[in-house]
This record gives C-alpha cells, structure tokens and sequence, in this order.
C-alpha cells in the first residue's frame, strides 16, 4: 500500500552553521510507501469530529465528513482497475465493518471495488482505519493522518489519508517489532509502517527505494529515513535517526573561537547516537531535524521535537558541529557588506560563506531556540545592534 507526503520543505537553514545548498532536504510529494494497519489500529477511533471545511479538495462527497451521500452509502475510495491503476472518490454502499476491525475489498471494478467498512472508515491491509484531514488533529490520542499515494488520489489538496499509530522514530518503539518509525517532516508526526519492499536492508550511506522521482518516506531499513542530499539528480542516501546533543561554540566576539557546548557528544546521545559501533559508518554527527531544515515559508521545523535527530557525514557538504559558531557567521557578514559587498538573502550569503570554508559549514547542531538565542546575545551588545548583521537579521 502506498502513502503520498504534501509538499512542506524548500530549503536548509543554518544553525552553529551555515546552509549548504548541497545538503537539501527530501523532494516536496515525495512519496511513501507503507502497507499493514498497527496492531493497535482498534483503539483508533474516529475522534474528534473534523470541522466541516476539513478534506473538502473533492468534486463529489467527502470522504472525512461523509458529506454528499444518500442514507444508505458512505463517501469511500472505489478502485475500478488495477492495470494501469484507476480509482476515484465517490459514494457506495455503506459497509458494517467498524474501526480496527477486519474487513476485506472488493474486486477492482465499478460495482464492487469497495470495502465492507463502515462510514468514516476505509480498509487498508486487511483492517479498517479511520478517515482523516492531514490540516486538521481528526485523530484520536496516539494516532496521526497518514496519507496514502493509491488512496484518495482525487483530492485536489492532497490531505486525506488514513490514522496510523504515532511513535518516537529514535527509540523506534512500535508496538508491531517488525515495523520500523517513519518520521513525516511536514507534520511532525511519525507513524509505523513497514519498509517500503526493497528497503528493508538499506542503512547509512544507501540510496532510497523509490519510484524513480522522490524517495519513499520509508525507502530505508527500520530506524534510518531518506533526508540526505547525495548531489545529482534526486538521488537521496538513507541516514539512521538519532537523539541530538547540542554542539556548538560560545564565541561572543565572532572570532571562532570559544568554549565548546556539547563538544564530548556530537555525534549524539547514546545509545541512539550516530557512533561507528551503532551506525556501522565512522565520521558522524547528530543534527537537530527542527533547525536544519525549513519549510517553503523559510520557517524553521520547530514543530518536530527537538528529541530527533538524524546522523550527518562530517563532509565538506555537512560540516562539522564542533568547528564555526554562530556569531562566527554574524561577524563574516558584517566584514562582508562593510567591505562593499551586497546585501542578499541570509540563505545564499551563508552558503557562500560556507563554500570555500575548510571542512564545510554544520546546520542543525543546535535547537532553534538556542540558535535565536546566541543571534540575541549578539546583537545586544551595543556596538553590534547596528551593524549589518543584526539589521538584516530576517531569521526563521
């Protein structure tokens, strides 16, 4: 069974660090793919009830409020071939089937590509799973909207989807051992699912199953996701998660050099952190997913814990958390702009501050807010409040 992602992420940001235009993140509608239902999907009733306008991206009824159907039918994903694929949203009739309990489908066609579920429902694997809006919490405690690529595929905002069991991707903790936990940026929100088929032995380093446009959410083993930028084309490596530690220098004065926060665990807390001996790769760090990258509004993810991470390469192209501070950046631009240099977005300056700096620049080694932090310490002293840097100081 397949998942689709919304769009929800255009570039990287910095953080101790600057962006590189190297390291961006997974495609927007990136793909996901996923099949069985948890095995606690019964307790995901269909609570609370969706505000009217939710899942309204349809042209006849409404699967999320059921809206648009006679008595005796429910608003539900009729599939009406196989080879090539065909469905469309559309009422049939009502099912008896109630949420996590079994069900089946119906034999692709127009009279009967349906499942036995009730309304509000829809079968997936063998169990039925409650209908929802990816823009609205229609989920009960515990479960979040996943949205599936062969499922609801009509609807023009692209935000309907089935609830999945939530779970923490670092601890990798779901019920079902045999289901990894795939973390979706653009809620915050990570569920279980299994590998995507292909996936299931891809780790540190290699490339992502996909469907030959954007990765699979879940195109990597158990506890790895595709979020690294390999550098052609829309290649993507799987990179294992990790739980971050804040690395990064304190450095006033912008000279580059300071005392260093965090600098014993840059490659994360264990036993969740990116070491050769967990990884199985040497020359990792662990950074933060909320301030490493941003979405297409140039705002940082802080919606997603700070307790996730994910295992960087200390390239050229990712940096390295323990070298380069904050206010380092800060000073560079002001030498820059006071030289004559003209004033551009803080995104294409810091990558061509990061171009030729050896070893590269590092985001995502702190939290956003201890990234705002050490931006306000700065700017508060009296003789910086003035200068280029804190002027133009736009940040996410």
């Amino acid at each position: 069974m397949q998942l689709r992602r919304v769009a929800w992420v255009g570039v990287v940001w910095m953080a101790c660090g600057g962006g590189d235009e190297a390291a961006k993140p997974p495609d927007a509608a990136a793909e996901v793919l996923a099949d069985a239902a948890s095995p606690d999907a019964a307790a995901a009733a269909f609570c609370p009830e969706p505000a009217p306008e939710a899942g309204n991206g349809f042209e006849s009824c409404n699967p999320v409020t059921q809206g648009g159907c006679a008595a005796d039918e429910k608003c539900s994903w009729l599939v009406v071939q196989l080879d090539p694929f065909l469905g469309r949203t559309d009422c049939v009739p009502d099912g008896t089937v109630a949420i996590g309990e079994s069900c089946s489908e119906g034999d692709p066609g127009e009279a009967t590509g349906y499942d036995d579920c009730a309304a509000g429902g829809l079968c997936m694997s063998g169990t039925c799973r409650a209908i929802c809006d990816l823009t609205s919490d229609s989920c009960c405690e515990g479960f979040a909207c996943s949205s599936y690529t062969a499922t609801f595929t009509d609807d023009s905002q692209e935000d309907t989807g089935v609830c999945d069991a939530t779970c923490d991707p670092v601890a990798q903790d779901c019920a079902d051992a045999a289901r990894g936990c795939y973390l979706q940026l653009f809620t915050g929100h990570a569920t279980c699912s299994l590998a995507a088929p292909g996936a299931e032995e891809l780790t540190q380093g290699d490339t992502c199953a996909n469907d030959g446009a954007s990765c699979f959410l879940n195109g990597c083993a158990k506890g790895y996701g595709a979020f690294l930028y390999a550098g052609d084309g829309l290649r993507r490596d799987c990179t294992a998660f990790c739980r971050p530690v804040e690395t990064y220098l304190v450095d006033p004065d912008g000279d580059g050099e300071g005392a260093l926060v965090g600098g014993a665990d840059p490659d994360g807390g264990a036993p969740h952190d990116c070491a050769e001996a967990t990884i199985g790769v040497p020359g990792h760090q662990c950074r933060f997913f909320q301030s490493y990258f941003v979405d297409m509004n140039s705002q940082p993810l802080d919606y997603v814990s700070d307790a996730y991470g994910f295992c960087t390469p200390t390239t050229d192209i990712f940096g390295d958390c323990t070298r380069y501070s904050e206010e380092w950046f800060l000073e560079q631009y002001n030498q820059f702009i006071d030289g004559g240099g003209t004033r551009e977005e803080w995104g294409t300056q810091l990558t061509t501050l990061c171009a030729d700096r050896p070893g590269g620049c590092a985001p995502g080694c702190v939290k956003v807010a201890t990234r705002d932090a050490l931006d306000a310490a700065y700017c508060a002293v009296p003789a910086n409040a003035t200068r280029p840097a804190c002027m133009d100081l736009v940040r996410p």
